[in-house]
């Protein structure tokens, strides 16, 4: 008989040494059936050993203490042992691989975010929704850094067709450098540390009473942050 059998009903491996053998401790199916015998055959109910005196065994389930007993279901335990190693080398290969494209992930998106610095900083605008004309029209800007990465030179832009009757008076704190195109007019404020926010005021006076759309947006360099955003007001006399 085999040092270890598999059940055939429920695959538990049973080792000749355990307590139970060879009732299967799983499912309690005797193992040492005719039905499980390498010499039996179920078709023509007899043992085909060329030992065995008497080859009529009518009961596939019946159990005998049959010198001649080979079971079909043989385990090698040690063939188990050496794949063993193997299987551990594979599921280990497998994780590094799993982990190796996680930390290009990473990497990746790490990179990109160094070298795309689009949409690193952040902004809200806030304007009255009516002020009167001695007044003038005061926006207020909040800009703010994530904690992993500052802006070497923090830019809003003002689109020139949104400002007609609209004058620019003047911005705190002041830009350090201020450029004009035909279309657009950028305020320079320098750089912004890691996890740091900045306010800045912008004031205009209007030329006219009339209700006012402004268009303006905020680059990183020359990196566009957030979208362009329009604010209105109304200017009453």
């Amino acid at each position: 008989m085999a040092r270890s059998l598999r059940c055939p009903k429920c695959n538990t491996l049973m080792m000749k040494g355990y307590m139970t053998f060879p009732i299967c401790h799983k499912c309690h199916e005797n193992l040492v059936k005719c039905r499980y015998c390498q010499h039996y055959d179920l078709r023509l109910m007899e043992c085909t050993s060329v030992l065995r005196d008497n080859p009529s065994v009518p009961d596939a389930d019946v159990v005998i203490n049959c010198q001649f007993y080979s079971t079909a279901r043989k385990f090698d335990a040690g063939a188990a042992r050496t794949h063993r190693p193997a299987i551990a080398l594979a599921l280990a290969a497998v994780l590094i691989l799993v982990g190796a494209a996680l930390a290009w992930t990473v990497l990746m998106n790490w990179q990109s975010a160094s070298q795309d610095v689009g949409g690193i900083l952040s902004y809200q605008v806030a304007v009255p929704d009516q002020v009167e004309m001695s007044q003038g029209v005061n926006i207020t800007v909040a800009v703010s850094a994530p904690p992993f990465r500052g802006s070497d030179n923090v830019v809003l832009r003002l689109e020139q067709a949104s400002l007609e009757n609209l004058r620019f008076a003047g911005s705190v704190p002041e830009p350090q450098r201020t450029e004009s195109t035909r279309k657009n007019t950028y305020l320079h404020y320098g750089p912004l540390a890691p996890g740091q926010a900045m306010q800045v005021s912008l004031s205009f006076a209007p030329e006219k009473a009339q209700n006012y759309k402004l268009r303006m947006a905020l680059y990183d360099n020359t990196s566009p942050c957030g979208g362009v955003q329009t604010v209105s007001t109304t200017v009453v006399p």
